[in-house]
C-alpha cells in the first residue's frame, strides 16, 4: 500500500506504546490495517495480536482489509469490538470468579424487565422512579467506572434508592446469571484484578494491542486496556481529540489527551494530510478546531483541489430551509450527484421532519440514519394513536397501541376479550362485560378518552395535540424518564400540528395528511437515497455534498451546552464532524424563526456559524429565489378563550405568563407590533426570545 511519511512513521513503529493522532480523512483505517499486516510480516504470531473498535461495521471493514493482504495468514487475529473481546474471554475464564460460562446477556428490553420488578419490590412509585431513567442511571454509573456506594455517596434520598436499586439490580442479573452490556467489560476488570493466574494468562497472550476511535473510550475500557497491557503489549492507540463526541455516553477526551502520562515513553504521530476534503472546507474545519484542547495540534492540508467557497444561506423559517434544501438537492442529483453522495445533518432527532416532509413533496428517495422516520417513532405514534382515538373511539388498532401506554395494567389478554363483546353506539366495545379489576382499568381508561374529547373541543389544532400528549400522561412519562429526545420529537410533533393548521387542517384533516404521508414513505425504498442524519449518527461517514442546517443557538450548540464549556467543547467538536464529512461542497443553513412547542420563536445564529469567515463563504445559488410551499406564510395560531396577543407598548420589567414557559419577566424589548421581539426571563425556562405577534403572551392577572 502506497503510504505518505507520517503513515509509513505509524506503520513501522516497534518498541514502547504509540499515540497516532489521525484528523479527519486522512486514512487511519489504511495505516492501521497496514499496522497489523506489517506486525504478521515481520513474524508476529497473529494470535498475539488484538485490534479493538467499537462498532461491528468498523470491525468488519478492517479485518476484510487484512484479509486480503494476509489470507489465510490472517487467522487468528483478535479483530473485534470491546464488548465482543470482552465475551471470548469471559466464556474461557469468568467461572473463576464463580460465574457460569454459559451467562445469559440481557438486552435492554430484559434489563427493563429486571429494573421493574426491583421498583416493586423496593415500592418506589415508578412516576418517580421511572424504571427507563434509573437504568440510565445505573449504566451511566457503570460507564463512569463508579458503584452503587458511589451513588450513595452523594446523599439524599434519591440518590440512595438509586443506589439500593442498582445493588439489587445487580443481584438478580447475577441471581439469573446474566450480564447487561456494561457488565460485559466490568467483569473482564474483575477477572483481571481479582485472579492472578488468569491476569497472567492474556497478557501472555496479547504482544500488540491496537485500538481505534481511541477518543471515545470510557473509564472502565482505559481500565481493561491497561490491565491487558501490562505484561509488556505494545500498545498502539488511534483517534482525534477533534471528533470525541461520545461525553454523554461515557466517554472521556482524557484518555486519549493523557496517553503519554499514561504510557511514559510514548511516540506521537500527528496524521495531518486530508485524502477527502477541499481546501476550503479544510480551512472551515481548521477555524473551527482552533481552540482545540489537544498538546497536538494539527492542521490539516490537502494536495487536492481548492475547492468552491462554502454556500450559506439564511430562511425566515425552519419550513423554507427544509423546502431550499430538497429543491437543491433535487438539482444536484439532475446534475449527476448520486444521491448516496449526499447527506443532510442535524443536531437532534426531531428536525428530521420538516426535511422528511419536503423530501416527500418533491419526490426525492431518502434513508434516516441514527434513528427511525419521524412518523414511526414509538412516542409519535403513541400521540398519534390517542388522537386517532379521540376521532374514533372504535379504532381497534389505536387502542391496542396504546390502552397500557403509559402503564395501566390493562394486559394483552383483557383487550382480546374485550374485543369479542358487543360494540356500543360509539364503535367501542363494552368494557362492562368485563369482570374484576380488569373492567374498572378499562373504563376508567376509556373515560380518560372521554375526558380527553370534552377537554380538547373548541381547541386550536395544535393545543389539541398538547392537550392530549399531556392528558394521556405521555409526556410526563418521557419527562420523568429524562428521554430528552422523545420530548423533542413529542413537541415537533406539535410544530407539526401549528403548520397544518395554517393550511385550514382541523383534527381529522391533520390525521389524514399524516396518514398520506406515511404512504409515501415507501419511497425509501428506491435506490439513489439521500442520507438524513444527527451529527453523531453521521461520524464516520463521508459524502461528495453535505447540508448543515439548524445552524442556531440552541440546537447547535445544544441548548443544554450553554451554561457549562464542557459540553460547549463537545458541540464545537460535534460541529468539526459535521464540517469534515463534506468532501467537495458543503452548504450552511440556519433560521430567523423557528417552530417550537406551536409557538414561532426567534432563532439566533450559532456562534459556530458566526466563526465560519466570510471570505470562504458564498451565497447559496438559487436559496434566494421565490419557494412555494403550502401554508406560504405563518399566522397567529390563538386559541379560543386563551391568551391574547400583547397590546402595544410593552415594556421591560412587566410579568407575563406563557401558556408553556409559565410566568416570567420582561426583560427587553426591541422593534414595535406583532415583529417586536420580546425578551422574557422565565422562572423555570429560563432566558426565551419572542416574536410578540406569535408569543401567546398575557399579563399576569392583577397587573
Amino acid at each position: 500500500m502506497e503510504l505518505n511519511p507520517r503513515q509509513q512513521e505509524a506503520v513501522n513503529h516497534r518498541g514502547g506504546p504509540l499515540l497516532i493522532v489521525a484528523g479527519a480523512g486522512s486514512g487511519k483505517t489504511r495505516a492501521l490495517t497496514e499496522r497489523i499486516v506489517r506486525l504478521v510480516e515481520d513474524g508476529v504470531p497473529a494470535p498475539s495480536i488484538l485490534a479493538v473498535t467499537f462498532t461491528n461495521k468498523a470491525a468488519r471493514e478492517m479485518r476484510k482489509r487484512v484479509e486480503a493482504r494476509l489470507g489465510s495468514a490472517a487467522a487468528g487475529i483478535w479483530l473485534m469490538t470491546f464488548h465482543r473481546a470482552s465475551v471470548e474471554i469471559l466464556r474461557r475464564d469468568i467461572e473463576a470468579l464463580g460465574l457460569p460460562s454459559r451467562f445469559s446477556i440481557y438486552d435492554s428490553q430484559d434489563q427493563l424487565t429486571v429494573v421493574r420488578k426491583v421498583l416493586h419490590d423496593l415500592r418506589l412509585d415508578e412516576k418517580r422512579f421511572p424504571a427507563t431513567m434509573v437504568l440510565s442511571r445505573i449504566s451511566r454509573t457503570k460507564n463512569q467506572g463508579l458503584s452503587a456506594e458511589d451513588l450513595r455517596a452523594g446523599g439524599g434520598f434519591f440518590e440512595d434508592r438509586l443506589a439500593e436499586a442498582m445493588t439489587r439490580y445487580q443481584a438478580a442479573l447475577l441471581a439469573q446469571a446474566a450480564l447487561d452490556f456494561d457488565d460485559l467489560i466490568l467483569y473482564v476488570i474483575r477477572l483481571l484484578e481479582e485472579v492472578p493466574a488468569v491476569r497472567q494468562k492474556w497478557q501472555a497472550r496479547f504482544r500488540h494491542i491496537l485500538v481505534d476511535e481511541y477518543q471515545d473510550t470510557n473509564p472502565p475500557q482505559f481500565r481493561w486496556l491497561s490491565l491487558l497491557a501490562q505484561g509488556g503489549a505494545e500498545v498502539a492507540v488511534v483517534g482525534d481529540p477533534d471528533q470525541s463526541i461520545y461525553g454523554w455516553r461515557g466517554a472521556d477526551v482524557r484518555n486519549i489527551l493523557e496517553f503519554e502520562h499514561d504510557f511514559p515513553g510514548a511516540k506521537v504521530v500527528v496524521m495531518d494530510q486530508n485524502y477527502r476534503s477541499t481546501k476550503t472546507i479544510l480551512d472551515v474545519a481548521n477555524q473551527v478546531s482552533a481552540s482545540s484542547e489537544s498538546p497536538h495540534r494539527k492542521v490539516l492540508w490537502t494536495e487536492g483541489q481548492t475547492g468552491g467557497p462554502i454556500q450559506r444561506a439564511v430562511f425566515a423559517d425552519d419550513r423554507l430551509e427544509a423546502d431550499a434544501v430538497a429543491r437543491k438537492v433535487a438539482e444536484l442529483r439532475a446534475g449527476g450527484t448520486p444521491g448516496e453522495e449526499i447527506a443532510v445533518l442535524f443536531r437532534i432527532n426531531a428536525q428530521s421532519r420538516s426535511l422528511e416532509e419536503a423530501f416527500l413533496r418533491h419526490g426525492i428517495p431518502y434513508k434516516l440514519v441514527g434513528g427511525v422516520r419521524f412518523y414511526e417513532r414509538e412516542e409519535v405514534k403513541n400521540v398519534l394513536a390517542y388522537l386517532r382515538l379521540v376521532a374514533n373511539s372504535g379504532d381497534e388498532m389505536a387502542l391496542r397501541r396504546v390502552v397500557n401506554v403509559p402503564r395501566r395494567g390493562i394486559g394483552e389478554a383483557t383487550v382480546d376479550h374485550l374485543f369479542d363483546q358487543p360494540k356500543l353506539e360509539n364503535g367501542r366495545p363494552d368494557a362492562s362485560k368485563l369482570s374484576g379489576p380488569a373492567r374498572a382499568r378499562t373504563q376508567a381508561f376509556f373515560d380518560l378518552l372521554d375526558a380527553m374529547a370534552g377537554e380538547i373541543a373548541g381547541l386550536a389544532l395544535p393545543d389539541q395535540v398538547r392537550k392530549v400528549a399531556e392528558m394521556s400522561g405521555l409526556l410526563a412519562s418521557l419527562q420523568a424518564a429524562e428521554e430528552t429526545a422523545r420530548v423533542e420529537n413529542v413537541e415537533a410533533l406539535v410544530d407539526r400540528a401549528a403548520e397544518a393548521a395554517l393550511d385550514g387542517d382541523d383534527l381529522f384533516g391533520f390525521l389524514d395528511r399524516v396518514a398520506l404521508l406515511s404512504e409515501l414513505d415507501q419511497a425509501e425504498e428506491a435506490p439513489d437515497r439521500v442520507t438524513l442524519s444527527t451529527l453523531h449518527a453521521a461520524k464516520g461517514l463521508e459524502f461528495q455534498v453535505v447540508f448543515l442546517v439548524g445552524l442556531e443557538d440552541g440546537l447547535l450548540p445544544h441548548s443544554r451546552a450553554l451554561a457549562d464549556q464542557a459540553e460547549m467543547d463537545e458541540e464545537r467538536r460535534l460541529f468539526y464532524v459535521g464540517v469534515t464529512r463534506a468532501a467537495q461542497q458543503l452548504f450552511l443553513a440556519r433560521a430567523t424563526r423557528r417552530m417550537l412547542w406551536g409557538q414561532l420563536s426567534l432563532a439566533l445564529p450559532s456562534r459556530f456559524w458566526e466563526e465560519v469567515p466570510d471570505d470562504l463563504c458564498g451565497p447559496w445559488l438559487g436559496a434566494d429565489q421565490p419557494i412555494e410551499v403550502p401554508a406560504p406564510a405563518y399566522r397567529r395560531v390563538m386559541t379560543p378563550g386563551g391568551p391574547k396577543p400583547f397590546a402595544a407598548g410593552v415594556r421591560p420589567g412587566e410579568r407575563v405568563v406563557h401558556s408553556v414557559f409559565g410566568a416570567g419577566t420582561v426583560v427587553a424589548v426591541k422593534g414595535d407590533g406583532e415583529d417586536a421581539e420580546i425578551k422574557v426571563a422565565f422562572a423555570e425556562r429560563g432566558v426565551k426570545t419572542l416574536i410578540a405577534g406569535f408569543a401567546g403572551l398575557s399579563r399576569e392577572e392583577g397587573l
